[in-house]
């Protein structure tokens, strides 16, 4: 071997080595700049469709508590305005057959049954030699029969 050999082989090995990093460096920057420059630009777009999505559900599901709060403050009011108007019914009914009551006891031969309960009734029968009378009242409907 030549005198120096192994030095100027060790040193051209570094610079081999030193050149390849250089090369593949500048590859880098000058053919995957712009491959990495769109991969950026597809990130960003993407993260702004995220966002935007996001954003969106978040204010739906506002909007929905705040319909959600309006309906059960709705049922709120409606529920007790209903159970009301459930005991003036309940009022009126219970007249009604107290008028029946008083009307049929002025003919004779009357019968009157009355029931109350979740479905009220009365049956009223007027007997007359002549006439064969029946009026049956109930909570659903109400008939009249001669």
């Amino acid at each position: 071997m030549a005198d120096g050999f192994p030095d100027r082989y060790s040193e051209f090995e570094d610079f081999e080595r030193k050149f390849e990093e250089c090369i593949s460096k500048s590859a880098v920057r000058t053919k995957f700049e712009q491959h990495s420059q769109r991969g950026k630009l597809i990130v960003s777009e993407i993260w702004k469709i995220i966002d935007s999505t996001y954003n969106k559900a978040e204010e739906l599901k506002t909007q929905k508590a705040v319909a959600k709060k309006e309906k059960r403050d709705k049922l709120n009011n409606i529920e007790p305005r209903l159970l009301l108007l459930t005991e003036e019914m309940r009022n009126k009914m219970q007249q009604m057959l107290e008028e029946i009551e008083k009307l049929v006891s002025c003919f004779r031969g009357t019968s009157v049954t009355c029931t109350e309960g979740t479905q009220w009734w009365v049956h009223v029968v007027l007997m007359n030699p002549y006439l064969l009378f029946q009026i049956s009242v109930c909570n659903r409907h109400c008939t009249a029969t001669n």
